[in-house]
């Protein structure tokens, strides 16, 4: 075998090379690991032997690539081999093998060794290149007689005894070899034969006058690819090399015949169809199979896991049309309904789109308790522990506390809770014992701009709805407050309404306006004490005695000026009315002046009698229908003056004089 085949069996990706065969074998004991510490302390030259040798590959790759080369690629190549060779040889055997890095135990090789193997590969090259000589054509297409005039993609080159000329053209490998004289025809393999020693030899074809194609029986083994545009029938054995990019390429349909069943790889749609009920196996124990059985499709795992991998996975109908799953990575998995998503996972659990249905009598919970929601067939919910929900509960039908005494609790601590009286109602208690602090109900309106007379909020009192009449049923009371102006940074003025209804929706009887003023419709009774206090004095309402009782200076004011038209009150030991406009009138049918224990009159007014007037409870004066009269003296003026009497018993009035000696006189006035 020459160098030039023993360059060819050069396998590039070998995994063993003389780089690093031990030094025992031939080879230079280079290390393969990276890691190797023994590589850090590789003496200079063998790391200049690595070098070299990497550069040896190379040529090796080099003149395996342009085996076909012309002399001229030759002559190119021996120069290369010139130019290596000048020089660097003795520069790798000039350096010092006594480097201080050097290991103690010296397994690789020297230069001059790595010299040696260098100068044997040269001169085989030399040889191999003196074999060639002449310095003509190296390549087919070169040769005078070699027609590539119709030379193509995959052509042969078959003699042609008529013109005398290797011809190349297209093969037809439909028509196979035929039955015609083909005596001194050759077919051209670009091939050395197994033993080697047929390098650039033609198989030759004998002769044949069989009127068909005789059937091979041997072996066909062929290291290059394989082409035919036509059918080939194979009954044996068809292997297929796996050096290098060993593979087969069908270029066309190619069919799969079974006992049974079947498979065709369909080459102008691109599909391998597999017949019902062929299936395709994976594992030496056909742990997964795929298959089609007429009617369904079939996955089957029977050993370990069936997994499917994918950062999106989708299943969906036959036309894409709609999903039944979709699986995100770092996402949600979603199932679907009739192509509406129903399930979605999250991040802290699943997300449910409609309703959730168990069957009856079933149960939901957790590793821990199995049972914790129980829900029988006609839809009662039992919990067998306390709920606990850690957000926002929304009912939107009737929650019943069945229990007697049965509360809801409210805050952290449940520092608040309502809770059912039985046969009375709700009560609703603040639990904190500290000191002043009230239960606290707050009745807010979401109404953010407040006007002049919205309300702000409203208790209501009904009868139930079976009540009968539209009466019965309607809004008997109410509480309400109500704004008496727009509400402003400055402003909330409220008054309290309360209505009440005799028939029909109850109205207001009452009001309590933020001033403090109480505005009241009909009539108010009071059944205790009632009391007015004053800035300074105040008035009472004893029930006890039936009185109002006024404090010194607390004054009973009559009419609309500014300080009473007329003042009752009592101050400094005196009693005063007081009248400050107009008349004073006492009206009466019998009115008496008396004194404070009536044990004696002043005056006495009686209706259609006399106004009679008294000294020590004893009549002295009494008017008449004629005129008055009296009883004791009459006395007119004093001792000093004398005194004058009127009349008038005519339209002339007179005058009565008494002197001081008592003498009488009259005088017209």
């Amino acid at each position: 075998m020459s160098i030039i085949d023993k360059i060819r069996q050069v396998n590039p990706r070998q995994e063993k090379s003389v780089k690093f065969t031990p030094v025992t074998e031939g080879g230079l004991g280079l290390s393969r690991s990276p890691n190797n510490n023994d590589d850090i302390k590789k003496p200079k030259q063998n790391v200049q032997a690595e070098y070299w040798y990497d550069k040896y590959e190379e040529l090796v790759k080099e003149v395996s690539y342009h085996r076909k080369m012309d002399r001229q690629n030759l002559t190119e190549l021996e120069d290369k081999v010139v130019v290596i060779n000048e020089g660097l040889l003795d520069e790798i055997a000039s350096i010092n093998n006594s480097d201080p890095l050097a290991p103690l135990e010296k397994k690789f090789v020297t230069l001059d060794k790595l010299a040696e193997h260098y100068k044997l590969f040269l001169s085989r090259i030399q040889e191999q290149i003196a074999t060639i000589g002449g310095g003509g054509a190296v390549e087919l297409t070169d040769l005078d007689d070699v027609d590539d005039s119709n030379r193509s993609h995959k052509s042969i080159i078959m003699y042609n005894d008529v013109t005398g000329k290797y011809e190349a053209s297209d093969p037809d490998m439909n028509a196979g070899i035929s039955n015609e004289d083909h005596s001194g025809d050759e077919i051209i393999l670009n091939a050395t034969d197994s033993s080697g020693t047929n390098e650039g030899g033609s198989i030759q074809q004998e002769n044949k006058t069989a009127t068909a194609v005789p059937s091979p029986t041997g072996d066909i083994v062929h290291t290059g690819n394989l082409e035919t545009t036509g059918n080939a029938s194979i009954s044996g054995t068809l292997g297929v090399g796996t050096d290098g990019d060993g593979r087969t390429d069908f270029n066309g349909d190619v069919k799969f015949n079974g006992n049974t069943s079947g498979a065709l790889w369909d080459y102008s749609t691109n599909d391998l169809i597999l017949y019902d009920s062929t299936r395709l196996e994976f594992g030496s124990n056909k742990d997964f199979e795929i298959w089609h059985g007429g009617s369904h499709t079939f996955m089957k795992n029977s050993g370990g896991d069936l997994r499917i991998r994918g950062d999106v996975l989708k299943l969906a109908r036959e036309d894409g049309s709609e999903f039944y799953l979709v699986a995100n990575v770092n996402n949600e998995v979603t199932l679907y309904h009739n192509g509406n998503a129903k399930i979605a996972t999250t991040s802290s659990g699943i997300s449910v789109t409609g309703n959730v249905v168990i069957s009856n009598d079933g149960n939901i919970g957790s590793v821990g308790d199995t049972d914790s929601i129980a829900i029988d067939s006609s839809g009662v919910v039992t919990f067998s522990q306390t709920p606990v929900f850690s957000s926002d509960l929304t009912i939107s039908d009737d929650l019943n506390l069945l229990s007697d005494s049965a509360a809801i609790y409210f805050g952290a601590d449940k520092d608040v809770f309502a809770f059912h009286v039985h046969n009375l109602g709700l009560s609703l208690k603040n639990t904190s014992t500290a000191d002043d602090t009230p239960f606290v109900l707050t009745l807010q309106t979401g109404e953010t701009d407040i006007a002049a007379n919205d309300v702000l909020g409203r208790i209501q009192f009904q009868a139930p709805d079976e009540g009968t009449g539209s009466d019965a049923v309607a809004i008997s009371a109410a509480i309400q407050a109500r704004s008496e102006g727009d509400f402003s940074s400055s402003s909330n003025a409220t008054s309290l309404d309360f209505l009440t209804g005799v028939s029909g929706t109850a109205s207001t009887k009452m009001t309590l306006s933020s001033a403090g003023n109480l505005n009241i419709t009909g009539e108010t009774t009071h059944n205790d004490d009632v009391k007015f206090p004053g800035a300074n004095y105040d008035i009472l309402w004893d029930e006890a005695t039936s009185k109002f009782k006024f404090d010194d200076d607390a004054q009973c004011v009559f009419g609309s000026a500014s300080g009473g038209d007329m003042r009752l009150f009592h101050s400094g030991g005196n009693s005063t009315i007081k009248n400050e406009t107009g008349q004073f009138r006492l009206a009466g049918n019998d009115i008496r002046i008396q004194t404070q224990n009536n044990s004696e009159d002043y005056i006495l007014c009686t209706d259609g009698g006399a106004v009679t007037l008294y000294y020590n409870d004893n009549a002295k004066l009494a008017t008449t229908n004629t005129g008055v009269t009296v009883t004791g003296d009459a006395r007119v003026g004093t001792s000093q003056s004398a005194g004058v009497i009127l009349t008038s018993p005519d339209s002339t009035e007179y005058r009565l004089i008494v002197a001081n000696d008592g003498t009488l006189s009259t005088s017209a006035v």
